[in-house]
């Protein structure tokens, strides 16, 4: 748990680094760093509607997961973070360090540099509808890079990229259209998605 806590902190940290050169750069306060990438206040309904989001997301490939045994050998490879959980510490102990996993190491992180960076950054240069699909592509491509690596199956590269497209895409039109620019809707929908399909992943 220690060594996953300081990773945590250390990638937090990594990805505040291009943020803070670029605003550095452009002669913007850097007091105002997190405000710029979308790190403010949101509306409890938005949040709990990206709870929501994120819930039925995760559900889908976790029924797949469940029925399809392919699918189910190749999330349990240990090359991936789904099979990397043990499950034989307490149960207490598990879930726990899959919620760290899911939404500080992962959503926290990736949200901040995906959607508060690059894809604001986006979105001043390009319509919103543009902005949107292209950050939307470019999170699905780089997880289907990962995955080749790991498993070529058609199926398996299919989900790696159609899921991470639909929580940025989904994710970062909440952010700008509903809540004002926060971007704690996608880190919602982002951690809640990844919580609950490591918990099937893990225990199924």
């Amino acid at each position: 748990m220690g060594s996953l806590i300081f990773s945590t902190i250390l990638q937090f940290i990594l990805v505040l680094i291009i943020p803070a050169i670029y605003y550095f750069i452009k002669r913007k306060p850097l007091k105002k760093l997190l405000y710029y990438l979308g790190v403010r206040k949101s509306k409890p309904g938005v949040l709990a509607t990206a709870l929501l989001i994120g819930l039925v997301l995760a559900l889908i490939p976790g029924i797949i997961f469940i029925f399809n045994s392919q699918f189910h050998q190749i999330l349990k490879s240990d090359r991936l973070i789904s099979g990397s959980f043990h499950t034989d510490k307490p149960i207490v102990f598990t879930v726990c360090f899959i919620f760290i996993t899911s939404y500080l190491k992962t959503a926290l992180t990736e949200e901040i540099f995906f959607r508060g960076f690059i894809a604001k950054g986006l979105a001043r240069k390009f319509s919103f509808t543009i902005a949107n699909l292209l950050q939307a592509l470019l999170f699905g491509i780089i997880h289907l890079l990962f995955s080749i690596a790991i498993n070529k199956n058609i199926f398996f590269l299919a989900f790696s990229f159609t899921f991470p497209f639909l929580f940025s895409f989904i994710g970062f039109y909440i952010n700008e259209k509903k809540a004002d620019g926060s971007i704690f809707p996608s880190i919602l929908i982002h951690g809640m998605g990844n919580f609950i399909f490591y918990l099937i992943t893990a225990f199924g």
